[in-house]
């Protein structure tokens, strides 16, 4: 088999520059070991345009979000099936500091549509769940279902060309690199231009080629729980986020997550989970009770300064980088896959923040 580029890893990052590449009419293959409990399958895929305890406007989304919304419905468009949810955020405030930062903020232009309504302290904004320190429902926010979006991509580009999805451990040591600035050969795969690596955290332990890139990687743990009674089909958020299971409002939700930075592993630990509890607690308040259901866990790829880093290897024209998405990579992934897939075929310019070979 003969592609134009081999892309390692079919995650988030692999699938989003997957279709950015088929848009550009380049032929493409993945390889991928198709495991379950990877980043993407189990990330809640959820985007807030206001975040952390500071308040703080996610970075760029004003140029990010409209982009990853046209592709997400474009996408859904060509597989016949939506996986991105544009849904409310309910965020109530966990004490005074946030209060006081909400002041200070709030009706200005930073945040100029992101915020639907505001929810007075001592007020119910969800049946049974009060609001002590007030609060604010976001708008444009929403999550994609990444674990469907990952499926889904597969399923399309086998359908479109046979062979061009291979679940399969990739070795490096099988990989044989031309003797020019294009091309490459894996197993009985012909690479015409390049071969780009989209592992996830895992690159930054098991590459020959990007062992040098700065990972600071950090575990993540989410639980599955039956809050019976309620039925609530947005987003709520106190210190855990809380997500429906099923579009519609139901009793199951998914709800996290905690960040481990010395486990780098796949193993739930009962330490996460009364973490999650103890903050699953006070966000339903006294009216519900819950049972756990399951429990996640997986490795965020995270680089140094939570920012992607893309592009050619600075001695192989034909390995290139494309990762560190991180917890943003709903939001972000889709403007930076549009960008390497620009540099790659048409010879556009990477931006010198997320340019791997100028972060070295």
């Amino acid at each position: 088999m003969e592609t134009d580029y081999l892309i390692v890893g079919q995650g988030l990052a692999g699938s989003l520059l997957g279709w950015h590449l088929w848009a550009r009419e380049q032929e493409v293959v993945f390889v991928d070991r198709g495991e379950e409990g990877t980043s993407s399958k189990v990330a809640a895929g959820i985007v807030t345009p206001i975040t952390g305890q500071r308040l703080a406007k996610s970075w760029r989304i004003d140029e990010f979000g409209p982009y990853a919304w046209a592709f997400y419905e474009k996408f859904g468009h060509a597989v016949g099936q939506r996986y991105f949810y544009q849904k409310p955020v309910v965020r109530f405030f966990t004490g005074e500091e946030e209060m006081e930062i909400w002041e200070r903020k709030r009706g200005t232009a930073e945040f100029e549509g992101f915020v639907a309504s505001e929810i007075a302290p001592g007020s119910e904004p969800v049946r049974g769940i009060e609001a002590p320190y007030g609060g604010f429902v976001m708008a444009r926010s929403g999550y994609l279902d990444v674990a469907g979006f990952v499926k889904a991509t597969a399923r399309y580009f086998e359908r479109e060309r046979k062979g061009s999805v291979i679940e399969a451990e990739f070795e490096e040591e099988e990989l044989e690199l031309s003797e020019g600035v294009e091309g490459a050969t894996w197993r009985e795969v012909r690479v015409r231009k390049a071969v780009v690596f989209c592992r996830g955290f895992e690159e930054g332990l098991k590459s020959r080629f990007f062992d040098w890139v700065p990972f600071k990687s950090a575990k993540g743990e989410i639980l599955t729980v039956r809050i019976r009674g309620l039925r609530e089909n947005r987003i709520l958020n106190r210190g855990n986020w809380m997500l429906p299971a099923t579009e519609g409002g139901g009793s199951i939700y998914r709800t996290g997550s905690t960040y481990d930075w010395e486990e780098l592993d796949g193993e739930q630990t009962k330490k996460a989970r009364r973490r999650i509890e103890k903050r699953l607690k006070p966000l339903i308040g006294k009216g519900y009770r819950y049972e756990v259901l399951g429990q996640e866990a997986a490795v965020r790829p995270i680089v140094n300064e939570s920012k992607a880093l893309m592009g050619r290897h600075p001695e192989h024209e034909q390995v290139v980088f494309f990762n560190g998405l991180g917890s943003k990579g709903v939001l972000n992934g889709p403007f930076f896959a549009n960008m390497l897939a620009g540099y790659l075929v048409e010879g556009e310019r990477l931006e010198e923040g997320v340019d791997v070979r100028k972060n070295i």
